[in-house]
């Protein structure tokens, strides 16, 4: 694959996008990347945080020199299944993507988890921003085609 890794991914350490309008919600994802000291948050190496919604998100992967290594979403911000916007924007930006969601509070829309996976991201289905972290790295080291 040509995706183009962040300088940083390089050296050892990946640069995540999270998206997660709850804040406690996106405090636990932030946690669960600090708690890996080869990883670096959001927009640049050391800084780590969550943006609430698809605009803020967008915002910033169009920010020129910044590339991101991969991508945790929560698939329903603001109550709308929105976060299927992330993943089609990942997939035209060929940028890894995990939804990490709880389906059990949303089961009668199961499509759009199974459509979010047909697009080629992965899903973490019990809220576990852990587990969703440790998925999302081992799909940025196989498409990237090496293993660090």
């Amino acid at each position: 694959m040509d995706r183009k890794r962040s300088r940083s991914s390089r050296f050892g350490i990946y640069v995540f996008l999270i998206v997660e309008d709850k804040s406690g919600e996106a405090e636990k994802a932030v946690k669960a990347v600090e708690g890996r000291k080869h990883i670096a948050g959001a927009a640049y190496p050391g800084f780590i945080g969550a943006v609430p919604n698809v605009e803020a998100a967008i915002d910033l992967m169009d920010l020129p020199g910044v590339t991101y290594d991969g991508v945790l979403t929560d698939m329903y911000l603001t109550k709308e299944p929105v976060g299927l916007e992330i993943v089609m924007e990942c997939q035209k930006r060929e940028i890894p993507c995990v939804v990490c969601t709880d389906c059990h509070s949303h089961p009668e829309n199961n499509f759009w988890y199974k459509l979010a996976q047909h697009m080629g991201a992965d899903l973490v289905t019990d809220k576990d921003w852990g587990r969703a972290v440790d998925l999302l790295i081992q799909k940025i080291d196989y498409e990237g085609g090496e293993k660090r």
